[in-house]
């Protein structure tokens, strides 16, 4: 035990001390940088001065007892004798006893009775020890060692009421937002969480105790900088153009009343308008005016800094060229970067800290997925967020949507960033958006009520104009050469007010070529604008509460949230980046949870072989990335492989099926099971191993249980006609049945496009398409999953007129299917329509799913709880990808929606969307998810898309 009351110091040589603690961190090292036994340096708790200071001997992470850095003793003491005692001690006291001598705060003891663990505080200029009684039934115990320091209240065995169950362990205490919740003591004297108490008045809870709360609140400030594209297009480079008036006027204010304390310059986005060589060396230029004053600044990317001529891709952006990751780096703040383009920078003001996170124009899934990583790592949860992006809302204050994204398609938008990042984080606080041009603002509540304040500023329409008066400059806004006549904006942060106040400034205020003859700053996009009557920007005056207002900005830290209120879609997305070849088909299943399977079959040329593959990519719910898996699931230089299809069940496993054609163009179709990590479950096995058959079109269905089955077409050796297959497997792999065959393309023509459902009872569902008499018909037929028998005779569809085959779901909750499918309505349009059915023959009339009479095809369809359904299906006309949901009871139909983004009638020549697609729906829950094809990037290769939503 060691005697905390009075403390013995061994001798030691004073003059080693600095050597010991510059020694510290290698106390315990060889020579090779491997752990060698420790050398202590100090006995446990020992203290030592060091010049006014003192420095107590601590335990290292591996045992080692070292010197800690040096402490600071009290004010009005000084360390003498190796502790800290007052300056000038009164000769005429008596001897001092041991607890009249200074404790080091922090150190901890028992008091006389045992009763209380009293700790050693600090207190303004005193330091004392403060006791917190164990309670009844516990008594202090001092446990300390040479390796730790153990004092801590213990229970008094055979004392404590049998009914405790201590919820904590006294004393002890924790933050709950503002509030402390200490480590009482109920009717039964057992240690509970007390109810949360408010701190003290300028007090608040941080790191489990209420602490004073700094009272530094000196403003702060920000620049915005809008988008800068018409300064780097319109002007020659030169070291004079707006961009750089812009830089240099920053570094004139700064330290002023217009930019008091400046801690950043944030920039909009479009930092060009072209994307060109000359271009991004204005914007270098004259950023580095910023970066030789030390002024640290943040950049993101706009559309239109990816756009080479009419079209564009993000991958053409030259921004990394002009701004490497080592010039980035070098900016005072800089965290962390995700590729090339996403970054984000911290700094301190008013003695809290606040993290910039910079995100692309439009930002891709996989960086929402980065930003939440960011957000949420624990050296980042107590600082307040301000996310700068190119594009959040619009001048009408409203969140912006996907209008044409030719240039990087497949991205966030303003509603999108706010449900898969914003409102998740209880420290985001501000949103700073250019692109559209105008001045907005809106309050919004995140998930955990935190208030976000959401700002646009672009001004980059603002045309200079050199009439006699600014009433005459009545047609100087959204005409080329557009300008933006330097104007930009201060955010000035007020932690004594908690508001934040814009102003908006020209910097080239005065200047009468840009504001008339009559020098008066004004805008133009505005009232005076007569050319467009129907929409007036925002005011003229620069004091309009439009350009300079105020806005509540919370600066109280509080315990950090995130809460995605259970949102498991995610934003469109390139599923198939990482693999190579032209995708021609994907297919996409999810659980409850959202996990979702995303395979495709992907085909590309090998020398002398060409040769198509099978990959997988596992999502997890959100559509973060789980596992991505590159590897085809047998080697293409053996074999080619194709029409995958997938299942996955509640725990994340899934099943693949595929065909395999071998050297002698036979197809067999095989199975593979995977765990959720992608892990092998059970190695690839047969359908059916009649390897004297032709096997094709294979479909996959799942049960509650993991127990699956696999319909399919086969046809014998030399036969012309086909029979359509079922068989069911257990959950590893094992078969259930034989394979049974369910209908013979001998009597009822020729039969293609089979697809299955099960539902809870086990019943599979089958659909399949035939053609006889020159006619086409679409058919179904009910089977027990563990019998070899058709339990329900195969009923018709649809007859006549057929384009496409049927897709058929299940109702989570029992024996009801709903199928639908294409039927030519007129000679160049066809239509999706759908039905009901159930293991009892009762079938429901046809309904129609598209309403537009245009060229509709290969439908696809899950159903959700409730009997409800969402239907997805390709337009040949358009070349889109279409969707539409259908409620319970009536079937209410809601409006159909274009899944791909953009539109193929914004591409500017881009190829057109493809087919086929693929939905799944988590089965009790409220989303869905598809897939489909897609070129993009107009280099004739295809990709597989996936795209998540709440229904």
């Amino acid at each position: 035990m060691h005697d905390n009351h009075s403390r013995i110091h061994h001798p030691i040589d004073k003059s080693l001390f600095a050597a010991f603690v510059a020694a510290t961190l290698c106390a315990s090292c060889s020579s090779d940088g491997q752990r060698a036994a420790c050398i202590h340096t100090c006995e446990f708790g020992e203290t030592v001065c060091s010049g006014d200071g003192y420095a107590i001997c601590e335990t290292d992470s591996d045992g080692c007892r070292l010197w800690s850095s040096p402490h600071t003793c009290p004010i009005g003491t000084i360390c003498r004798e190796d502790r800290c005692q007052a300056i000038e001690p009164d000769p005429i006291d008596p001897p001092p006893t041991p607890d009249d001598f200074v404790c080091i705060p922090n150190a901890k003891r028992c008091n006389a009775d045992k009763t209380a663990v009293e700790t050693c505080v600090a207190d303004g200029q005193n330091v004392h020890w403060n006791p917190a009684p164990c309670g009844k039934g516990w008594q202090c115990v001092d446990e300390t060692t040479p390796a730790k320091a153990l004092v801590h209240c213990e229970e008094i065995p055979n004392l404590r009421p049998e009914i405790c169950n201590p919820q904590c362990i006294m004393p002890s205490a924790k933050c709950d937002d503002k509030s402390i919740v200490k480590c009482t003591l109920d009717e039964n004297a057992c240690p509970v969480w007390s109810s949360p108490e408010p701190c003290p008045d300028r007090q608040e809870c941080r790191d489990n105790a209420c602490r004073s709360i700094e009272t530094d609140v000196t403003p702060w400030s920000i620049v915005v900088l809008p988008d800068t594209q018409n300064y780097t297009r319109h002007e020659a480079f030169t070291t004079d153009t707006i961009y750089h008036r812009q830089m240099k006027w920053i570094v004139e204010k700064r330290g002023t009343d217009i930019i008091p304390n400046l801690k950043m310059v944030v920039h909009m986005g479009d930092i060009t308008d072209e994307n060109s060589d000359v271009q991004w060396s204005i914007a270098k230029d004259a950023h580095e005016i910023l970066r030789k004053e030390g002024i640290p600044f943040t950049l993101v990317t706009g559309n239109h800094d990816y756009k080479i001529g009419k079209n564009g891709a993000r991958e053409y952006t030259k921004f990394p060229i002009y701004f490497p990751i080592d010039d980035l780096k070098s900016i005072k703040g800089f965290g962390d970067l995700y590729r090339d383009t996403n970054n984000y920078y911290t700094f301190t003001a008013a003695n809290r800290d606040y993290l910039v996170l910079n995100l692309e124009f439009y930002p891709r899934q996989d960086v929402l997925c980065w930003a939440n990583d960011v957000l949420r790592r624990p050296e980042n949860q107590n600082k307040k967020v301000i996310i700068t992006t190119h594009s959040n809302i619009n001048s009408e204050a409203n969140y912006t949507a996907h209008a044409k994204l030719q240039d990087v398609p497949n991205g966030a938008a303003g509603a999108e960033i706010w449900h898969n990042l914003t409102a998740r984080h209880s420290n985001i606080a501000m949103v700073l958006s250019g692109h559209i041009g105008g001045s907005a603002r809106r309050t919004d509540k995140g998930n955990a009520q935190n208030s976000v304040a959401q700002i646009l500023t672009n001004y980059q329409y603002e045309l200079p104009c050199s009439e006699s008066t600014n009433d005459a400059c009545n047609a100087h806004c959204r005409h080329m050469p557009n300008s933006g006549n330097g104007w930009l904006r201060v955010l000035t942060f007020y932690p004594a007010e908690n508001k934040v106040k814009a102003r908006t400034y020209s910097v080239l205020s005065g200047n009468a070529t840009t504001f008339s003859e009559q020098g008066v700053d004004a805008f133009y996009c505005s009232e005076r604008y007569t050319a467009d009557k129907s929409h007036h920007w925002y005011s003229s005056d620069p004091a309009n509460d439009a350009h300079q207002f105020e806005m509540a900005f919370d600066f109280t830290p509080h315990a950090y949230q995130y809460d995605d209120e259970g949102y498991l879609g995610f934003v469109r997305r390139d599923i198939s980046e990482t693999a190579p070849g032209n995708v021609v088909q994907s297919q996409i299943a999810a659980n409850d949870s959202g996990t979702t399977v995303t395979v495709w079959e992907s085909f590309h040329v090998e020398p002398n072989v060409n040769s198509s593959s099978i990959y997988a990519r596992i999502l997890s719910p959100g559509g973060c990335e789980r596992r991505s898996m590159p590897q085809q699931y047998i080697d293409v230089a053996q074999q080619t492989l194709g029409d995958p299809d997938v299942v996955v069940d509640d725990d994340g496993n899934f099943v693949v099926a595929w065909v395999e054609y071998d050297q002698n163009h036979k197809s067999q179709i095989r199975l593979r099971g995977f765990d959720a990590n992608g892990n092998e479950r059970f190695a690839s096995l047969y359908a059916d191993r009649d390897v004297s058959s032709d096997q094709s079109e294979p479909n996959l269905a799942i049960a509650n249980d993991g127990s699956f089955a696999i319909t399919w077409l086969e046809q014998s050796p030399n036969a012309t006609t086909k029979s359509l297959e079922v068989r069911s497997f257990a959950s590893n792999g094992s078969p259930l049945t034989p394979a049974i065959e369910i209908e013979t393309q001998s009597t009822n023509g020729t039969l293609s496009s089979p697809d299955i459902a099960i539902d809870k009872f086990h019943d599979i569902a089958l659909s399949w398409k035939e053609t006889q008499n020159s006619s086409q018909r679409l058919r179904y037929t009910i089977v027990d999953q563990t019998i070899e028998k058709t339990i329900v005779a195969p009923q018709t569809l649809a007859e006549g007129g057929q384009l496409s085959p049927a897709s058929i779901s299940c109702s989570p909750e029992g024996s009801l299917f709903m199928a639908t499918w294409s039927t030519k309505t007129s000679s160049d349009s066809s239509d999706i329509f759908a039905r009901t059915f159930n293991a009892t023959r009762s079938i429901s009339a046809p309904f129609a799913v598209s309403s537009v009479n245009t060229k509709n095809e290969y439908p696809h369809i899950c159903m959700t709880s409730h009997d409800s359904g969402v239907f997805t299906w390709y337009d040949a006309k358009t070349q889109d990808i279409m969707m539409r949901r259908y409620k319970s009871g009536a079937m209410t139909k809601y409006d159909e929606s274009r899944i791909n983004q953009p539109s193929n009638t914004q591409r500017n020549g881009y190829k057109g969307t493809s087919f086929p697609t693929d939905i799944a729906c988590t089965p009790t829950g409220n989303h869905a998810f598809i897939t489909w094809l897609d070129d993009n990037d107009n280099d004739d290769i295809s990709h597989a898309y996936g795209y998540g939503f709440a229904i």
